[in-house]
């Protein structure tokens, strides 16, 4: 079984999607990120994409995350964007508050994830995000580069035990004009993570100016296994 509680605690997880870009005259990539929200009132596992609470997730579980990117330039061109999230220690290497890592998904049908009904409509790969070479878009498979993780926000450090936070580099290779690409991955939590006051998972295109700025307050019911 998925949820197997022994005691429940919950705590406060916020999203904050940062879009950051150079200024051009083409219109820009355009992002919309969404959690997968349980709804156990519908059966185990069941739930869609969405913006509210999410549900009982259990610690050390993974949080399905959809990221629609959106080329809205005439010609095809490289989306180069950071995804950052807060990782720290509770006093051990090992006990993990934040979100340990992110890790490859893939849909079980060919189509929009927002059509996902519950969380066997994924494939965890158990890898990770570094690892996932391609997204399916509204045209066809768009090949992808993933470096990381780096320790902190912007830079390829190496990653450290102190690390506040960590992140990722994704390119989004020739994606093509007027072309959605279904960016899929989920976020690993630590084992320790309902002991977090919250967690942010921050979107960040070319590290430049903020353009736009989305905060988003998800609350994670996380069973101790």
């Amino acid at each position: 079984m998925f949820f197997r509680p022994k005691f429940l605690s919950l705590i406060a997880v916020i999203l904050g999607i940062a879009i950051w870009t150079t200024a051009q005259a083409a219109p820009g990539p355009q992002y919309d990120a969404k959690g997968f929200v349980l709804n156990q009132s519908l059966g185990s596992g069941a739930g869609a994409f969405g913006t509210g609470n999410v549900g009982a997730y259990p610690e050390s579980g993974c949080v399905p995350v959809s990221v629609e990117v959106t080329n809205n330039d005439s010609a095809a061109t490289d989306i180069n964007f950071s995804i950052v999230y807060d990782f720290h220690h509770s006093g051990n290497s090992t006990d993990v508050v934040g979100v340990d890592h992110l890790e490859g998904i893939e849909l079980n049908f060919v189509g929009d994830p927002d059509t996902a009904d519950n969380l066997s409509d994924f494939n965890f790969l158990d890898t990770d995000f570094s690892g996932v070479t391609g997204f399916e878009s509204t045209t066809g498979t768009v090949s992808t580069l993933i470096a990381g993780p780096y320790g902190g926000k912007n830079s390829a450090d190496p990653i450290a035990d102190d690390d506040k936070e960590r992140h990722y580099d994704i390119t989004l290779q020739s994606a093509p004009a007027n072309t959605t690409v279904y960016v899929l991955f989920c976020g690993r939590l630590g084992p320790d993570s309902s002991e977090s006051q919250g967690l942010r998972c921050t979107f960040m295109l070319d590290r430049v100016v903020v353009i736009a700025y989305l905060l988003i307050v998800v609350n994670f019911c996380n069973y101790h296994l």
